[in-house]
């Protein structure tokens, strides 16, 4: 029994001399004190303790956060992960330069004219008829084409690089009455020009027009999941899942996949407190992230 009693007593000294180095105290088991990595990640010492219902294996085996954990604008401005620590000086300028998105100024924008149809169609037609992205039939009439991309939206544009239409968009409501001061868009690029920054002008360009217009916000209601690069670059414009639709999308090669509805504000201020970025589905006090499924 002596014998047992010692080595209880040594582990028991061995655990809290850990919980000490981890926490610092073990009645503040919501203290942060991470141990910042080369990489600029950090061991996540933040455990919930033993004594709190957390369990062994993700006190000794400690999950690692790093900058992909930064979750809202806030906390992106003041280069600090969700737990408040700092990132390192590496993260931060890389996310940065990231964050500085500017037009490509060799590629001009102005309205549609109805000399610029063919070359439009040139544009929209292989896009269309490959139905990967838009949720448009693929058997679509050129007349039918015309309505929806040239009549129905209140503005359209042309992007021109080098002389040539590698680019057009268009600017609708999104909704009628109540929900006209959100905007919608839509974007297709010659496949030739894809890497020129064809997109990411539109998309500025976009939404200062949109901003002129008296638009409050811009929204897109159906983003195919398996875009990944169109995901990527609404999210570098400040865009923000705010919704997933399961399964709402058929694939002509992937099946049936999830669609993505994406928003950002265009005034300064917006009416709720909470960001978008850490918008969240509750359900029974449970919380569900949506940009993460």
């Amino acid at each position: 029994m002596e014998i047992l009693a010692m080595i209880l007593v040594a582990v028991l000294a061995i655990v809290g001399g850990v919980v000490h180095m981890r926490h610092g105290f073990i009645n503040n088991p919501s203290r942060v004190d991470g141990l910042r990595r080369r990489d600029g990640s950090y061991a996540d010492y933040d455990f919930p303790g033993i004594w709190n219902g957390g369990r062994l294996r993700d006190y000794f085996f400690p999950r690692v956060h790093s900058a992909a954990d930064v979750d809202s604008v806030e906390q992106a401005a003041s280069n600090v992960d969700l737990y408040g620590r700092p990132l390192s000086s590496a993260i931060v300028a890389k996310r940065e330069a990231e964050s500085r998105i500017e037009a490509n100024p060799d590629v001009q924008m102005r309205p549609v004219q109805p000399s610029d149809w063919e070359a439009v169609l040139q544009i929209l037609v292989p896009v269309i008829r490959n139905g990967d992205t838009y949720a448009l039939p693929q058997d679509m009439s050129v007349e039918e084409i015309h309505r929806v991309w040239i009549e129905l939206p209140q503005q359209v544009y042309v992007a021109i690089f080098q002389g040539e239409i590698v680019g057009t968009c268009y600017l609708k409501n999104n909704q009628l009455g109540g929900g006209s001061h959100v905007c919608n868009c839509g974007f297709m690029v010659l496949p030739e020009a894809r890497g020129l920054g064809v997109a990411k002008t539109m998309g500025l360009h976009a939404q200062e027009v949109a901003k002129q217009l008296g638009y409050r916000a811009m929204q897109f209601n159906f983003v195919v999941s398996t875009n990944v690069g169109a995901i990527q670059l609404w999210k570098k414009l400040g865009f923000e899942i705010v919704g997933r639709l399961p399964q709402a999308f058929q694939h002509p090669q992937k099946g049936f996949v999830d669609a993505l509805v994406m928003f950002k504000s265009l005034v300064e201020s917006r009416a709720s407190s909470e960001s978008r970025d850490e918008m969240h589905l509750r359900v029974g006090g449970e919380q569900f992230d949506l940009d993460r499924g």
